[in-house]
């Protein structure tokens, strides 16, 4: 009785082992197939596993050479303060890494995985190139930086010759004119007004993007507006 006890232990003993086997061999298969780039390393950082595509990450001849070397660290940097300021804050800094190259760098984003792997407490991280989709970010924050100063720089140089034109017509209205030519004046004052309040408008654009929007409610003649418009296609 006491052999055929054991005889069923060792049995499902080397069941247990064979498929304990077969899902690690699974896993291997997954991590080396896999399109992003997978390391596994135990609780002292030192790589037990990695694939392909992490070994070009790295720049690694294979994923051979990365067994046995020590993952490094996530350290806080000026790459990490940049993400911090500029990603939203669903995602965390120190999920980004930025591999400097021979020729520009690489930027990945990690993802860490708890797991039991080769009888020991490991974990398995798995970088995925975002490289493109930052350039493209970073791209777009230029651009609307330039386009934002473009903007500001055009006001303030569109800005200057009208006070120019709306002081000198102020100016003007100090002197005995005719009716005729007081409607002039008065009609190019409000042009001029109203232009300066096209440039402003342009520059609202701005604020709206940047979230700095502030919504003005002033009193207007609605009489006064009309006859300027008339006079305006006179």
């Amino acid at each position: 009785v006491i052999i055929l006890i054991f005889v069923r232990f060792i049995r499902s003993r080397n069941k247990e082992i064979s498929r304990l086997n077969e899902s690690e061999k699974m896993l291997f298969r997954l991590v080396e197939e896999m399109p992003v780039g997978v390391i596994i390393h135990n609780r002292s950082r030192e790589i037990i596993k990695a694939n392909r595509v992490a070994a070009g990450q790295y720049s690694y001849a294979s994923e051979n050479d990365m067994v046995g070397k020590i993952f490094p660290e996530t350290t806080l940097s000026d790459d990490n303060n940049y993400f911090s300021k500029n990603l939203d804050s669903t995602f965390n800094p120190d999920h980004f890494i930025v591999i400097k190259k021979e020729i520009g760098e690489i930027v990945l984003y990690r993802n860490s995985l708890p797991l039991f792997f080769m009888g020991e407490e490991a974990t398995m991280e798995i970088l995925l190139d975002v490289t493109m989709l930052e350039s493209a970010r970073k791209n777009e924050a230029k651009a609307n930086v330039a386009k934002s100063e473009f903007l500001a720089r055009m006001s303030y140089e569109i800005r200057t010759p009208l006070n120019g034109i709306i002081g000198m017509t102020d100016v003007l209205n100090r002197f005995e004119l005719s009716e005729e030519i007081k409607d002039i004046v008065s009609l190019l004052k409000r042009s001029a007004e109203i232009l300066l309040n096209i440039i402003n408008d342009i520059l609202d654009f701005s604020r709206i993007e940047s979230g700095k929007m502030i919504l003005d409610e002033i009193p207007f003649n609605f009489r006064e507006e009309l006859s300027y418009n008339t006079d305006l296609a006179n």
